[in-house]
């Protein structure tokens, strides 16, 4: 057998080695031993893990000992996601880009092109990240995921809504996973993921829809995951947090990702059996907005609507009971809750 002749027949040499090494994650192996098991040179050896290097993984190199794979590489890159990765649909094709302008706008120009269900856009950087009512998300590169997830329901578009609360949900649940039992979490309605009462993720869904069919809903997530107090602007340093900041630990996204994607999956199959009944009371549990006294600054100059948030409508809207005692459906706005002194945050 040639030189190079084991490596061509097992595969790509850059991701064998890769799978070598993570075989031995944190322990060196020597660049001899993996080129005899490839039957390739120690020089083909040296350019794969050279290319690893050049896409983020952290592999240094010790003369006698070899090569060393460090666990605290933070890559999300598609093998990284699609490794161990559990669902049937989401993930099953996964576009990675190192900058963007925003993954939903990537997702949609995807989506108007065919691509299918399930397709997940991920960047480690977004130019001009969106949020809720045409605000912007603030995304800096590798600090955490920003990602969208293209789906093609075939429902009314009567259901646009559920696919923001299980967005939500799906994110909440990985995020808990994340930060562990002892971090109080929770959605503020609409889309807004909270750790300690602090802003740490968001959603925003954006569909194409006919009159009685939706063609495709793009469901966009956002989560902070690295970023320490300084790495915040400060204008948001009061309201927004990370899973670092909440914990003290620099937790790896890729598993986050892959948590995110089996528990959307599983609300996404909800919802098209038509339990959607299920998701909303889920949604539900876990929204930190209700039962709390509310101030909820409409669209289009409207006064503000103040009230107790008693439910989530079917329709998604938040009903407000007012203090005439009438219950009033809110479909868009920014909500503050009421401070215990007084006053509305």
């Amino acid at each position: 057998m040639r030189k190079g002749e084991g490596a061509n027949k097992g595969g790509n040499l850059k991701e064998i080695v890769l799978h070598l090494l993570k075989q031995r994650i944190d322990q060196p192996v020597s660049g001899g031993e993996l080129a005899a098991k490839l039957v390739v040179s120690r020089t083909a050896v040296w350019k794969a893990v050279n290319a690893l290097r050049a896409e983020g993984y952290l592999i240094t190199g010790t003369p006698r000992r070899g090569y060393q794979l460090s666990s605290h590489s933070d890559l999300i890159l598609p093998g990284e996601i699609k490794a161990g990765l559990s669902t049937a649909v989401l993930g099953r094709r996964v576009e990675y880009r190192v900058k963007v302008t925003s993954t939903n706008t990537l997702a949609r120009q995807l989506a108007e092109e065919g691509a299918e269900e399930g397709t997940v856009v991920l960047a480690e950087e977004q130019t001009a990240g969106r949020g809720r009512r045409g605000s912007t998300w603030f995304s800096p590169p590798r600090q955490g995921i920003w990602l969208s997830v293209l789906l093609r329901p075939q429902l009314s578009p009567l259901w646009a809504p559920y696919f923001t609360m299980a967005a939500a949900l799906a994110a909440l649940r990985a995020v808990q996973q994340a930060a562990g039992p002892e971090v109080p979490a929770g959605i503020k309605w609409p889309n807004d993921l909270l750790l300690r009462g602090r802003k740490v993720g968001g959603v925003l869904c954006e569909v194409a829809a006919e009159p009685d069919l939706l063609r495709y809903v793009v469901a966009g997530i956002g989560i902070n995951v690295r970023q320490a107090e300084e790495d915040f602007p400060p204008a948001l340093r009061a309201h927004s947090t990370s899973l670092f900041r909440e914990t003290g630990r620099l937790c790896l996204r890729a598993p986050v990702i892959r948590q995110l994607l089996r528990e959307l999956e599983d609300l996404y199959l909800r919802l098209k059996q038509g339990r959607q009944e299920e998701v909303r009371a889920l949604y539900s549990s876990h929204c930190l907005t209700l039962g709390q006294e509310v101030e909820v600054r409409r669209e289009g100059g409207a006064e503000p609507l103040s009230g107790r948030a008693e439910a989530i409508g079917s329709d998604g809207a938040l009903l407000i009971r007012t203090a005439e005692g009438r219950s009033l459906p809110v479909y868009a706005g920014e909500v503050s809750l009421r401070r215990p002194g007084g006053g509305y945050a």
